[in-house]
């Protein structure tokens, strides 16, 4: 046999590679069929117990193959030949097809965040305490496999039902029932093709400037009104029963989150010390949590704020932090209230810096000498009646910090 460039492209018993490369059946599903097919291809009969072509074609490669023991740099490796690729492909095509039992992934779906949680806690007290084994009941085997719980995407709000026309509406208001008189003939008109024909030849012996030229014209102006009076008797519904339609959608009832961002008022002492104290969670809303966290790491807190701030926010008690630091209770309730005022001129620093002097009043700027930031005029202290220091607060501030 001879081998061009690393590639048999010759015919032996008027077969070449491609006769049996291109013959890859991949419809079957599954390795029995696949190896079948494979023994039929290659034509591989047993001999005790091992398997041989009876093809001429593969008697030749296999018996008549020139392989060098030495190989010089020209010399083309065994793995490089299309023959070497082919056999590849067959082993390719049987691994794919491996009849290895497939876990079987056990899927259960939760509406409630709450029954996901506890599930959850459940199970992780399980694994703690002995192995869980689970039990495919279809096949009495027992599998390692964990079970996959999926939390469907929690739907905040419900909305508003939708307002119908029933039949005891048509009689009770007498304008409805006109309004219901006119859409069946609207709908008549839609489905009756030879009475828009009809009323379209009337209309235009009686009056030429409608322009109606065929029952088309009919059809269209009946569909465009069916909408609109179905509006109609809606708006006169709502006007004689006076329904209250919500302007904000309904808070769902399996709704675990209880906070609503608007009533919450960063300038107020008293909403931002109960915001401190609630720790973050996943009931908590995330935007609060991250705007919270985000001003707690912008403040400079002595080593006894953190403490009591950490403390604070697990729900301890100030009599009981104060038991723990050895302090009095007054001195920490003082803590907490320098904790809160920090808070509050760091977010009013935030706010003017980001929206106030942005989007409703126009701010002047001034850039420090020192740290060279372009920041707000209010970020400098006064210097008599010359204007504004060069230097800014902070830097003002860690100069002094740097001295002592």
């Amino acid at each position: 046999m001879a081998l061009i460039s690393g590639n048999f492209k010759g015919k032996i018993d008027n077969k070449s590679i491609w006769d049996y490369m291109h013959k890859l059946d991949y419809k079957l599903e599954t390795l029995e069929e696949r190896k079948k097919f494979i023994d039929e291809l290659l034509n591989l009969k047993n001999i005790d117990e091992l398997k041989f072509s009876d093809d001429e074609f593969w008697q030749e490669v296999f018996d008549k193959g020139i392989c060098k023991a030495n190989l010089n740099t020209i010399d083309v490796l065994w793995s490089e030949t299309n023959i070497s690729h082919f056999l590849e492909k067959v082993g390719t095509y049987l691994l794919a097809k491996d009849d290895k039992k497939e876990e079987k992934e056990n899927i259960k779906v939760y509406d409630s965040y709450s029954e996901f949680k506890r599930s959850m806690q459940q199970e992780k007290k399980m694994r703690k305490h002995a192995e869980v084994v689970e039990f495919d009941v279809e096949d009495n085997e027992n599998s390692n496999g964990k079970p996959v719980r999926i939390l469907k995407n929690q739907k905040n709000f419900k909305l508003s039902p939708d307002i119908k026309i029933s039949k005891k509406d048509r009689l009770k208001y007498s304008e409805i029932e006109d309004y219901y008189k006119y859409k069946q003939y609207l709908l008549n008109l839609k489905n009756d093709k030879e009475h828009r024909e009809n009323l379209s030849k009337s209309i235009n012996s009686n009056n030429v400037k409608l322009r109606i030229k065929k029952g088309g014209d009919i059809y269209r102006f009946a569909i465009k009104q069916l909408p609109l009076v179905q509006d109609d008797m809606l708006q006169v519904k709502l006007q004689k029963d006076k329904n209250i339609i919500w302007k904000a959608p309904l808070k769902d009832s399996c709704n675990d989150i209880n906070i609503d961002c608007d009533l919450i008022d960063m300038f107020d002492p008293v909403h931002v010390k109960a915001l401190l104290q609630i720790l973050y969670n996943d009931n908590l809303i995330d935007e609060i949590a991250l705007s919270k966290q985000d001003i707690l790491n912008k403040i400079e807190l002595t080593d006894t704020q953190k403490i009591i701030l950490s403390l604070w926010e697990k729900g301890v008690t100030q009599n009981e932090i104060a038991k723990q630091l050895g302090i009095a209770q007054k001195n920490v309730n003082l803590h907490i209230d320098r904790i809160v005022n920090k808070f509050i001129d760091k977010y009013t620093e935030i706010y003017e810096d980001e929206y106030y002097y942005v989007y409703l009043v126009k701010g002047k700027y001034k850039k420090c000498s020192k740290c060279g930031e372009i920041k707000l005029i209010q970020r400098f202290d006064k210097n008599g009646k010359k204007g504004h220091k060069s230097i800014c607060k902070a830097c003002r501030q860690d100069g002094v910090q740097n001295r002592v």
